[in-house]
């Protein structure tokens, strides 16, 4: 199995936090926090708050979910993030 570990870094507005290459088959994929402040992930309409609310990752939490090749992560926290102070891990096979 080939581990892959990127680093991400996030701001005040929606933007992608990740995307599953091409070629992969449906995998999981671990997303950890270490941000001082809540991620929040979803579709490129995520927001801190309201209808369009994302699925929140606490401070030094993480979430696992499912992508298909191609699919994106989007996110976005009340306060931009250092770099690399979201870690993201998945199987490159």
């Amino acid at each position: 199995m080939a581990l892959v570990h990127v680093n991400a870094t996030t701001a005040t507005t929606a933007q992608p936090l990740f995307t599953l290459p091409s070629g992969l088959h449906s995998t999981a994929v671990q997303i950890c926090n270490n941000h001082t402040a809540v991620l929040y992930i979803g579709d490129a309409s995520v927001s801190t708050t309201g209808a369009t609310r994302g699925s929140q990752i606490a401070v030094n939490a993480s979430q696992q979910v499912w992508l298909n090749s191609g699919d994106t992560v989007w996110a976005i926290t009340a306060a931009a993030s250092a770099a690399g102070a979201i870690s993201i891990i998945y199987s490159g096979i």
